[in-house]
C-alpha cells in the first residue's frame, strides 16, 4: 500500500457514516483519538469525530501518544469534552468501560448506530 493510500481512505471513510455504521453492524469497533475531537488535526477532523460520535460509532477515544512532547498519552481535555457534551454515561464508555473491557476480552458493548445526518432547524443550516 502506498503512503499517500491511507489518507484519502480515511478521508473517505469519515465522509461516508452509512459505511463505518455497516462495518459496526458487522462487529467492528470504531476509535477516534481525543486530538481529533479536541481540534488538534484540524476543523475536519474534529467535525468528523463529533459526527461519528453523534451517530453512536465510536466505541473508544484513545490518545494519539507518540512521545512525551509533542503527543502525549493525554485524555483529560477529550474526557470533559465528551462528558460535556454527551453525559457521563457516555464518556464512561468511551474512556473507561469498553477500554478496560477490551483489555480483559470482554464483550464491548455498543448502542446501535445511527448514520442518520442531524438535521438542523435553523434557517442557515
Amino acid at each position: 500500500m502506498s503512503t499517500t493510500a491511507l489518507p484519502t481512505k480515511a478521508r473517505d471513510l469519515r465522509r461516508n457514516l452509512r459505511r463505518l455504521a455497516r462495518w459496526v453492524h458487522r462487529g467492528c469497533l470504531l476509535q477516534i483519538t481525543g486530538q481529533s475531537l479536541l481540534g488538534e488535526f484540524g476543523e475536519a477532523a474534529r467535525d468528523a469525530a463529533v459526527r461519528m460520535l453523534d451517530a453512536r460509532l465510536v466505541h473508544f477515544v484513545a490518545s494519539d501518544a507518540h512521545n512525551l512532547k509533542r503527543r502525549p498519552p493525554e485524555l483529560a481535555q477529550a474526557y470533559e469534552f465528551v462528558l460535556d457534551r454527551w453525559g457521563d454515561a457516555e464518556a464512561d464508555r468511551l474512556f473507561i468501560d469498553h477500554p478496560w473491557a477490551a483489555l480483559w476480552g470482554d464483550t464491548v458493548e455498543a448502542p446501535t448506530p445511527d448514520p442518520r445526518p442531524q438535521r438542523s432547524w435553523s434557517l442557515f443550516g
